[in-house]
C-alpha cells in the first residue's frame, strides 16, 4: 500500500496539486486539480508544440469492480503548432455500473462553439469503447491542421455536419457527413496546392471516406 497526499507542484501563479494510493495491482485512485497551469509545461515531452492555460481537475478510481470518476478541465488560448484552437472544454463522468465515460467535449472559437462531442467511452476487458456523436458547425478544421502540419500545409477550409463515432473489436468506426467550404489543401512533398471553391462532401461510412466530387 502506498499513499501520496497533497503533492504541490506551484510555479509563479500555476499550481497542481495531487492526492492518490494505491492499494495491490488492480486499486488505486489519483485526484489532481489544475490552477493556471500552462500545457507547454505539461507536454514538453511530445513531438507536437502545445500552448495554452489549463484549469480544472480529474480524478480516477480503479478497483476489483471496475473503474470511476470525474474531471473538469478548461484549456484557454489553446495553440496547435502554432495553430489557433481556441478555448475547449472537457467534462468525463463516470455511470453507475462503472464500465464506462459520459464524455462533453466542446470547442469555442471567439465564442461561438464550433465543434461539441457528447457519448460515452469505456473499455470492454482490454479494448476501447465509443459511442461518441460530434457536431461541427462552421469549425475551421484548425486542429486537424495542426495534427497534419507535416503531411498537409496547408489545410484550411470550414466544416459542418455530423459524425457518430463507435467501436468493433476495438476499432473506432464513423459513419455520418461533413461538408467543407473554401476547402485548401497543400502537400508540400509534392510542391502541389489543392483549392476548392465549391462545398467539399466527405461522407464516412465505416472504413470507406467517399469524397463525390463534380467536374
Amino acid at each position: 500500500h502506498s499513499t501520496f497526499s497533497n503533492l504541490n507542484l506551484k510555479t509563479g501563479k500555476s499550481a497542481i496539486l495531487a492526492n492518490g494510493a494505491q492499494n495491490g495491482n488492480d486499486s488505486f485512485y489519483i485526484d489532481v486539480s489544475f490552477s493556471d497551469v500552462f500545457m507547454q509545461d505539461l507536454l514538453f515531452f511530445q513531438d507536437e508544440q502545445w500552448e495554452g492555460v489549463v484549469n480544472g481537475f480529474f480524478n480516477i478510481r480503479q478497483s476489483s469492480l471496475g473503474f470511476g470518476g470525474n474531471s473538469s478541465l478548461r484549456f484557454s488560448d489553446l495553440v496547435l503548432n502554432n495553430i489557433p484552437l481556441g478555448e475547449a472544454d472537457v467534462k468525463l463522468e463516470s455511470r453507475d455500473d462503472s464500465q464506462d465515460y459520459q464524455l462533453a467535449l466542446s470547442f469555442a472559437e471567439e465564442g461561438d462553439e464550433v465543434f461539441t462531442a457528447n457519448g460515452s467511452i469505456g473499455l470492454e476487458g482490454d479494448k476501447p469503447i465509443w459511442d461518441i456523436n460530434t457536431v461541427f458547425n462552421d469549425y475551421n478544421l484548425s486542429l486537424i491542421a495542426g495534427l497534419t502540419h507535416e503531411t498537409f500545409a496547408p489545410f484550411s477550409g470550414r466544416a459542418n455536419g455530423t459524425i457518430r463515432l463507435t467501436s468493433s473489436e476495438g476499432l473506432l468506426s464513423p459513419k455520418g457527413e461533413l461538408f467543407v467550404d473554401d476547402m485548401v489543401m497543400g502537400v508540400p512533398y509534392l510542391n502541389t496546392l489543392y483549392s476548392f471553391p465549391e462545398t467539399v462532401p466527405f461522407r464516412f461510412d465505416d472504413e470507406t471516406i467517399n469524397i463525390p466530387l463534380t467536374t
